[in-house]
């Protein structure tokens, strides 16, 4: 799933409204988004097996019950977060800060995070694995804990 993004891309535009949007896949996308979703050496089964476990690869998903969303299944505090969580990493694999900054106004402006392209979504998970902050994904009995490097 993760090979088949990074032989992809994503086309990054403005709109009228200088928005940002996500159109459909091209090989134009900035090197940075490409780098940004992989997650970091050694954790792409876990990350691979908790998006199955959490959404079946659906970003769209929202957990009636507590509110979990997207693909990775956030909680709804990380929508405040995380589009600095986003902005962080993109900076960090190269993307310029304006340009950065212009995406996580965007995706703050969508708020919940299953409106978030599936792109995002991904950037946001290997930075928090990245920070260290998996674990609530790898409880004791779940599937994705044995991969856990």
């Amino acid at each position: 799933m993760f090979d088949t993004l990074l032989a992809a891309a994503v086309e990054v535009a403005t709109n009228a409204d200088r928005e940002w949007s996500v159109a459909r896949p091209s090989r134009s996308t900035p090197s940075a988004i490409r780098e940004a979703i992989v997650p970091p050496k050694g954790w792409e089964a876990f990350a691979r097996c908790v998006e199955q476990r959490e959404s079946k690869g659906q970003a769209g998903v929202v957990n009636a019950s507590s509110g979990a969303a997207g693909l990775f299944q956030f909680m709804p505090a990380w929508r405040h977060g995380a589009p600095y969580i986003v902005r962080e990493r993109l900076v960090q694999f190269g993307m310029k800060p304006k340009q950065a900054r212009q995406v996580r106004v965007y995706l703050s402006r969508l708020g919940r995070i299953e409106k978030w392209p599936a792109l995002y979504q991904r950037v946001a998970f290997a930075e928090v694995i990245e920070d260290g902050e998996w674990t609530h994904w790898a409880l004791a009995g779940s599937a994705c804990q044995r991969l856990v490097p």
